[in-house]
């Protein structure tokens, strides 16, 4: 982030904001709701990648960037097909939640106990919820359960555990 006027954030294509200036209501107003209308003009904003504006963004600015790699990923694939803010915003939820549940899969099959405790926590409401959105929580998410599913396997299962395993816990924590 950059530092503007005791202010953390950053210089955003102007389609982003007006994208995020339509539903700045639905953080506030607990009635609102989404028409297929509204989500349909939503992806005719173009990104206007020329036209820049600084935006505040400080919450999500201490996180990793570690942390929003498949939004970015996706958005780098996307941003090749599309010119759309709701095709980018939209898209890129998908392939996050698709590589969510990818994960949580894994996490499920590497698990050699508790595999019912494990996808009731997964499937608890909040967890799908903050994995459709953009939020850095999502990779948080998916490394502490592919951390606590490896540990799991290598106490229940494993004789000795090997510098490979250790490195790959390692490198999830």
């Amino acid at each position: 982030p950059q530092k503007i006027d005791q202010r953390l954030g950053g210089d955003m294509p102007r389609g982003l904001i007006d994208f995020s200036n339509q539903h700045r209501n639905s953080a506030y107003n607990m009635e609102y709701t989404l028409s297929h209308r509204e989500i349909w003009n939503s992806c005719k904003i173009r990104l206007h990648e020329e036209e820049r504006q600084f935006q505040d963004f400080a919450n999500t600015s201490y996180y990793s960037p570690v942390s929003y790699l498949p939004q970015a990923f996706s958005l780098f694939v996307l941003k090749k097909l599309s010119n759309s803010v709701g095709v980018l915003y939209y898209g890129s939820r998908v392939f996050t939640f698709l590589v969510w549940l990818f994960c949580m899969f894994f996490v499920i099959k590497t698990l050699p106990v508790y595999k019912w405790l494990f996808t009731l926590l997964i499937l608890l409401p909040m967890h799908p919820y903050v994995t459709n959105s953009f939020s850095a929580d999502t990779v948080t998410n998916i490394l502490s359960f592919l951390f606590i599913s490896i540990v799991l396997k290598h106490v229940f299962e494993s004789e000795k555990i090997k510098l490979g395993d250790l490195l790959l816990l390692f490198t999830i924590a």
